[in-house]
């Protein structure tokens, strides 16, 4: 016997990347998630090439229930904070090493490293 469920979040975030080719498996991805929470406030996060960006602004007009944002590994989008968040973390291993830690001569920029943020931040 299970007791009540318990009250359900006030918002649900949900983060996808995708690429600048095809939109069909993105709107499919929203249209079953809205479907199978009817009511629920949902915001998608998007990231997404620049060039995708147009197509993609007019999502929230197919799908007016839920909220979107989109991002980009641009300079100006998730990259520079993905970069500054890896940079701070550089900066504690060092002083929690009390004299630097395995890697450390690593740049914040390394590609593999990068790319675990860059999921981490969706």
């Amino acid at each position: 016997q299970s007791g009540p469920l318990p009250p359900p979040a006030e918002r649900i975030h949900i983060g996808v990347s995708t690429d600048d080719k095809q939109d069909a498996a993105l709107v499919a991805l929203i249209n079953s998630t809205l479907t199978h929470n009817p009511g629920a406030d949902i915001a998608f996060h998007v990231l997404a090439p620049q060039q995708a960006h147009g197509r993609l602004s007019h999502l929230d007009e197919l799908f007016p229930a839920a909220t979107f944002t989109l991002a980009t590994l641009a300079p100006s989008g998730a990259e520079a904070k993905i970069r500054s968040r890896l940079r701070a973390l550089r900066g504690r291993e060092a002083c929690d090493g009390c004299g630097g830690s395995e890697g450390a001569d690593r740049s914040p920029d390394d590609e593999s490293e990068y790319q675990r943020w860059a999921v981490a931040y969706l």
